[in-house]
């Protein structure tokens, strides 16, 4: 924010007149509110939902676990926000554990799922379980805002290219 007085140009009027406006705001905190959610930890983010049911799936798993929810929960809850976000996936139904086989560990992988774990067209993604627990709240709160900012963009490029695709004049299509 800028302190001291904004000049504006009124064209509106003859003569054209400059117009002086000043700051109204006691403080910089006062404007806060103008500024979108901080992260999805805050109740208006848009990301908000989808991180409750992240940590309500953890803390399935933990009681599933024996064990109380920790600061560990909260990392891999963060980490599978980010993880939903990039797979696409609209809700967290599930969290789970990989049981292990094949090469892997039991629950050396956490999946995230939407829908039923038994219908073969439910949406998945999973990412090592380690990792996810060691990723500060910090990161994948960044990670989950560089995501929404691609998604963004993409929306932004797919809406350019259907007005493209608008503005074009009609071809003439080829007669029999």
């Amino acid at each position: 924010m800028r302190d001291g007085p904004f000049y504006l140009v009124d064209i509106s009027s003859q003569p054209r007149q400059v117009l002086e406006l000043q700051h109204t705001s006691r403080s910089r905190d006062e404007a806060k509110h103008l500024q979108g959610p901080s992260t999805a930890q805050d109740p208006s983010h848009p990301d908000h939902r989808l991180y409750q049911q992240a940590i309500e799936g953890v803390a399935a798993l933990d009681r599933a676990l024996g064990k109380a929810p920790d600061a560990g929960s909260e990392r891999l809850a963060a980490s599978l926000l980010g993880l939903a976000k990039e797979n696409g996936l609209q809700r967290i139904d599930h969290v789970v554990l990989s049981q292990g086989g094949a090469g892997l560990r039991p629950g050396e992988n956490v999946f995230i799922v939407q829908g039923a774990l038994d219908d073969p067209a439910h949406l998945r993604a999973h990412m090592k379980t380690e990792q996810a627990v060691a990723t500060p709240v910090e990161a994948s709160m960044q990670r989950l805002e560089a995501v929404n900012q691609r998604l963004s963009e993409q929306q932004g490029m797919a809406s350019q290219q259907l007005n493209d695709l608008a503005a074009e004049p009609a071809r003439p299509g080829m007669s029999r």
